[in-house]
């Protein structure tokens, strides 16, 4: 580990090249996987710098200053990935600021990067660890690595929670009216056993396999609880019906 707190910014920036090096090495001779941990926000934070002064430079001596600050993005995240010799997964770590998700820096690597995880402070503030918002994070390569039966887990529940913070601040206020709406009443009453699932204590392992099943057994769970409340909603129907 090199901390580059006290280092010159140059050194800062051409350290984040030379991390990157060993991995690409041990690609091109294995085919293990390699992993990598940055702090984008602060490194391009300091290219911001380096460019600014580059650039002050050139305007000096009349120069046409070369390249930009969210070049450097593209000088490493793009080597990650996979080979016919081995592969590379980086974990990039953003901090923004402010938690504006829009702004240039975490906007640039989620376009490059094959997915994010997004981090809320909201989740944390209410003791929800992980604090991953799950509708806001994004796989682009889901679909490689997850099988079709966790796949449409995965829409299910995702498709509750999203339903859910649409009517949230309903029924927080007491506004929500049971009944009005199945897929609402579904959302509403899967709520508690979406978020145990999605909550992890920082020493409790959750291997892989376990974790599967759960969302798989969660997923069953709330479509049979879609067809129990379906069929509670017919009896008054059916039962106004022969009156």
């Amino acid at each position: 580990m090199v901390s580059v707190a006290e280092r010159a910014r140059v050194l800062a920036l051409a350290l984040a090249l030379a991390v990157t090096a060993a991995p690409l090495a041990a690609r091109a001779q294995t085919t293990g996987a390699a992993e990598m941990l940055f702090e984008e926000g602060r490194r391009l934070l300091e290219s911001r710098d380096v460019a600014a002064a580059c650039a002050k430079f050139a305007e000096s001596q009349r120069l046409e200053p070369a390249g930009g600050t969210l070049m450097n993005l593209a000088a490493c995240h793009e080597r990650a990935g996979k080979t016919a010799t081995g592969s590379i997964t980086g974990f990039y770590t953003v901090l923004v600021e402010g938690d504006d998700f829009n702004e240039p820096i975490p906007d640039a690597v989620k376009g490059i990067a094959d997915g994010h995880l997004w981090l809320s402070r909201s989740l944390a503030n209410r003791g929800h660890f992980p604090a991953i918002d799950v509708l806001q994070s994004i796989s682009r390569v889901r679909g490689d690595v997850c099988d079709a039966d966790q796949q449409k887990a995965a829409r299910r529940l995702l498709a509750l929670t999203a339903v859910y913070y649409d009517i949230e601040d309903l029924v927080n206020i007491g506004a929500y009216a049971p009944g009005a709406s199945l897929e609402y009443d579904v959302a509403v009453q899967s709520r508690p056993k979406i978020v145990e699932f999605l909550r992890q204590e920082a020493f409790s392992p959750a291997p892989l396999e376990r974790s599967r099943k759960q969302a798989i057994d969660l997923a069953a769970w709330t479509e049979q609880l879609e067809k129990t409340l379906k069929a509670q909603a017919a009896k008054p129907a059916r039962a106004a019906a022969a009156k």
